[in-house]
């Protein structure tokens, strides 16, 4: 959209859509995170909402949304940061509980692998060292490395990958 004196500003990619039009392959992605905030919104869901003293934080990794949910009360800089991964057919909803009591002294973050809870959906189903790829590609996105990491389950084979594959972000797992 052009704007007074030659500058443009970005037409939303939700409005291209209504009217008919092309969505340009870079507005492409920031639709695929609005559809599944307000995927989110319509099934009873709240973006951004507080559980406890934890937020609901999005991230667009490779096209795909990542749901995570992030202690609200991030600590000074230097606190240990600690990334808690679920395991098969679960989500972040099952380590809330271990990341409530964490959170009193760390800087907690609960993600939602590609493919559960409220993340989004790749095309196919990953592989556990494709689900390391796309923890590890969230980790930087989030701007963490060199964490702590906490798994349940299938997690810890996610972590353990991801240990092998990224040894650079992981300082210890559990």
């Amino acid at each position: 959209e052009s704007l007074a004196g030659g500058a443009t500003r970005p037409i939303p990619a939700a409005f291209l859509l209504l009217r008919g039009g092309e969505v340009p392959e870079a507005a492409a992605s920031s639709l695929v995170l609005l559809t599944a905030m307000l995927m989110t919104l319509h099934e009873g869901g709240q973006m951004g909402h507080d559980v406890g003293s934890f937020q609901s934080m999005w991230t667009l990794v490779k096209g795909v949304p990542i749901h995570a949910m992030v202690s609200g009360n991030l600590l000074t800089l230097g606190a240990d940061v600690l990334v808690l991964v679920h395991g098969l057919g679960l989500s972040h909803r099952y380590m809330m509980p271990v990341a409530e009591e964490l959170a009193r002294d760390h800087n907690v973050y609960v993600p939602d692998l590609p493919g559960f809870g409220d993340s989004g959906h790749p095309p196919r189903t990953l592989t556990i060292p494709e689900l390391a790829d796309g923890l590890a590609a969230w980790m930087r996105a989030a701007g963490l490395s060199r964490v702590a990491l906490l798994g349940n389950s299938q997690g810890c084979q996610v972590i353990a990958n991801l240990a092998v594959r990224h040894p650079r972000l992981v300082r210890c797992a559990v």
